[in-house]
């Protein structure tokens, strides 16, 4: 949001804060891992996304 809307990003958290915060195991696993969710169930069913880039998508919804 910050690179689309050419502002600082004003929340970064170092990842020890995260740690101690949430307990090393918990931040690990949920906050601080990647996930690459795919909507499988709609896509076998043959839906189509209009858009499938977050930032570009924003970036075509500011310039409206």
């Amino acid at each position: 949001m910050g690179r689309v809307l050419n502002r600082p990003t004003f929340f970064w958290v170092p990842e020890f804060v995260i740690n101690t915060v949430f307990g090393r195991e918990m931040a690990t696993e949920t906050i601080l891992s990647s996930q690459r969710v795919l909507p499988n169930k709609l896509m076998d069913y043959g839906y189509q996304f209009v858009d499938t880039d977050l930032e570009k998508t924003l970036r075509k919804q500011l310039s409206r």
